[in-house]
């Protein structure tokens, strides 16, 4: 198990509570005419960027903030309701829409362009209930589309596109499986490579080749690794896993990446858990004692990141520098961090981590109780 640390609450340097403060504080607020009915749809950052998608009534408009200076509006589709969001670099953005419809922005939000979907899709758009996206490196695209009879066993495509989704190329396919979809256009190839089991949670390339499919089952593989750009996905073991957890069932909260590493938080009937990826294994990571359920997960670097997790009674941020192996730990109250509801998003800096409970936004240092807030949203 992990030795865990309490750490000193006047750790935090006036330095960098001052530079935190700069652009959390009041300097950084947007006015709201009603404050009570603004929810947060989504959190995405990079680096020190941090874009938030807020809902206002029936607005929907999209924020930015660096370390410095306000919070700044930026562009959003008209309607748009996002369903994933992901920010591949400072200018480069994608988003899927409840709607399921693809966009990318390729300045830094200030503008979105509709990607075009594959031509199947077009032709049959209820084949399209679920889709996810990934970009291994600039303006290569993988998509992952699957149909409206999904449940526990989901019939899939998969697409590659080398130029922003103009064109695409199917890659794969799963069996039909269970579904016993009888569609005459659904792919009549023998040769499947996609797994039939599970609704896909998150889909995420390394490279050209080598990327992870994570899926909430209700029992059997959750994770799938490829090797060979998507052609084919072979079950992972997880080191450290117990079989019997796996067997009863995983629901896949979220995954992050960060240089080639990735954390997958998860939950089972063994209650809350966390894998460490790469890109040739796979291990369970010791979480610290005592922390039991709502756990979210984010990256600063390979290395280092955070949990937050209830530790009854109170919300408490853990944070490693080695991987898992050691972890430090901050204890939030009640009167910081409401003790219902849910914690949906976090994101990380070096300085600072953000999250987004119950559809409203905190903020604080992984150092001190003192920081900690929550943030006025536009």
């Amino acid at each position: 198990m992990p030795k865990t640390r309490l750490l000193a609450r006047g750790a935090l340097t006036m330095v960098a509570l001052a530079a935190f403060v700069s652009v959390t504080g009041a300097t950084a607020r947007v006015r709201s005419s009603d404050t009570s009915k603004v929810f947060v749809l989504k959190l995405a950052g990079f680096r020190n960027s941090v874009w938030v998608v807020v809902r206002a009534g029936s607005q929907v408009t999209l924020w930015s903030h660096t370390l410095r200076g306000p919070w700044k509006r930026l562009k959003w589709p008209a309607g748009a309701i996002p369903m994933q969001l992901t920010r591949e670099s400072s200018s480069t953005a994608w988003m899927v829409t409840t709607s399921n419809h693809l966009y990318v922005s390729t300045d830094g939000g200030h503008a979105w362009k509709l990607v075009p979907l594959p031509a199947l899709l077009t032709y049959h758009p209820k084949w399209a209930q679920g889709l996810k996206v990934s970009s291994s490196h600039p303006h290569t695209l993988t998509l992952l589309a699957w149909g409206p009879e999904a449940a526990f066993q989901s019939a899939k495509i998969l697409w590659s596109s080398p130029n922003y989704g103009q064109t695409w190329t199917r890659v794969t396919h799963s069996a039909v499986g269970l579904i016993r979809v009888t569609a005459s256009w659904w792919p009549k190839t023998p040769k499947t490579g996609l797994p039939t089991t599970g609704d896909p949670v998150t889909l995420h390339m390394l490279g050209v080749r080598t990327g992870y499919l994570m899926a909430t089952t209700a029992g059997g593989p959750f994770l799938w690794r490829t090797t060979n750009g998507g052609a084919a996905w072979t079950p992972m073991q997880v080191l450290g896993m117990p079989k019997q957890q796996e067997d009863q069932g995983i629901t896949v909260l979220a995954a992050e990446w960060s240089d080639g590493t990735g954390w997958v938080t998860l939950s089972s009937t063994e209650g809350p858990g966390l894998i460490r990826l790469t890109g040739q294994s796979a291990r369970m990571v010791a979480l610290p004692p005592r922390l039991v359920d709502g756990i979210s997960a984010s990256l600063v670097s390979a290395a280092s990141g955070s949990v937050i997790g209830k530790v009854h009674p109170h919300w408490s941020v853990f944070t490693t520098i080695d991987g898992g192996a050691d972890w430090q730990s901050l204890s939030l109250a009640g009167s910081i961090l409401p003790l219902d509801g849910l914690i949906t998003q976090t994101y990380r800096t070096p300085q600072a981590l953000w999250i987004v409970l119950s559809g409203r936004l905190y903020a604080g240092t992984t150092t001190s109780t003192k920081t900690w807030h929550k943030v006025a949203l536009p």
